[in-house]
């Protein structure tokens, strides 16, 4: 099976460009711009022209399967993060490494670069969420307060915001810039109903969701 992406044309719906990189799983991602596509294979990944569909530089240094990729938010770098437990960082323009970072104890599952800052944020298999600095590559604090897999991590626009889901069934919102816990959320499979505690055990909620506290 072929793994692309198709560029179409918003009125008419007519595909412009069409990008095919190889079989298999992926992790990919999409420049700010929209010209470029990040794509994996296997413990490589390639830059590819959205417009041309072309490979425009490969990049090479991972030992085992790239699980997640992201653009910062001017698209001159990227972050990848591999099974080998691993994460780096490279210089979009002539693909090289510029930064090497180690301390997680399993798979990195989800990467996202803050908007407003040089700060790089990594989930783990460990269970924990680790803030680096992109340019030095020095880890500004690690975040233990989930219990299980780390799945998805996102900025907000301003970057203060950081909001992370995992595998023990909640979400949490963190005050970025203090890398401190502000809310954890738990939706209810069931209705989608959600309750929100903070550290300081106040709650907010819809109505099913605050009955549910009290189950």
């Amino acid at each position: 099976e072929t793994f692309g992406i198709k560029k179409t044309d918003k009125i008419t719906g007519e595909v412009i460009a069409e990008v095919e990189a190889g079989v298999g799983d992926k992790a990919t991602a999409i420049s700010p711009d929209d010209e470029y596509l990040l794509c994996s294979e296997d413990n490589e990944f390639g830059l590819y022209s959205i417009k041309t569909g072309k490979l425009k530089q490969l990049f090479k240094g991972h030992t085992d399967e790239i699980l997640c990729l992201a653009f910062n938010s001017t698209g001159d770098k990227v972050a990848s993060g591999s099974f080998d437990q691993n994460i780096k960082i490279w210089d979009t323009k002539e693909a090289y490494e510029t930064q090497n970072l180690s301390g997680h104890k399993g798979e990195i599952t989800c990467l996202a670069f803050s908007p407003a800052k040089n700060i790089l944020v990594s989930g783990s298999s460990d269970n924990t969420i680790k803030f680096w600095n992109s340019e030095t590559g020095d880890l500004i604090k690690s975040l233990d307060e989930h219990t299980g897999r780390i799945n998805y991590l996102a900025f907000n626009r301003t970057g203060h915001l950081l909001l992370s889901a995992s595998d023990d069934g909640s979400m949490k919102l963190w005050d970025a810039e203090k890398q401190e816990l502000m809310a954890t959320i738990y939706c209810l499979k069931s209705s989608g109903d959600w309750v929100a505690v903070s550290p300081e055990g106040k709650f907010d909620g819809t109505p099913e969701g605050m009955k549910s506290l009290h189950v």
